[in-house]
């Protein structure tokens, strides 16, 4: 089994995601740069990148990386979106 888990802006706020306990098959992102997981033998690609504050408001979109030939890639964000329902920007998506 894989778990992915990115980091978001509580985590980042407490430190949360730093204190967990390596196992087989979990994956933590808290770094801010985007970080490609590929899925073994299933053509998947997941890329995601960490929240690194709160706010983050760094657009980091343009630095996610092409998809790869023959792949599915699954982009994992934990955002704001546009930030209208939120009182602080996190990794906006949107222009």
């Amino acid at each position: 089994m894989l778990v992915i888990i990115t980091s978001g802006n509580h985590d980042a706020a407490v430190g949360l995601l730093e204190h967990l306990a390596p196992r087989d098959g979990l994956t933590v992102i808290t770094a801010g740069e985007p970080a490609v997981i590929e899925i073994e033998g299933g053509g998947i690609d997941i890329v995601t990148a960490g929240v690194t504050g709160d706010p983050d408001p760094r657009r980091i979109i343009h630095r996610f990386p092409a998809p790869r030939k023959n792949s599915t890639t699954i982009g994992m964000l934990h955002t704001s979106l546009t930030g209208e329902h939120s009182r602080s920007v996190r990794l906006p998506t949107t222009k």
